[in-house]
């Protein structure tokens, strides 16, 4: 099953679960995301490339 981006926030939404997103150019390694990833708080993940 796969959603889109607006019911997964939605999801997130009614289970009650506190959700930020940035947009940001696309980043294929650990290192170009580096500026990115500083300015973020918390955990972060990075979808790997299909």
């Amino acid at each position: 099953m796969t959603a889109t981006r607006a019911e997964l926030f939605a999801f997130f939404d009614d289970l009650g679960i506190q959700h930020t997103t940035m947009e940001h150019r696309p980043i294929f390694t650990v290192e170009e995301g580096a500026d990115i990833k500083a300015k973020l708080p918390g955990g972060h993940s990075k979808k790997p490339v299909s």
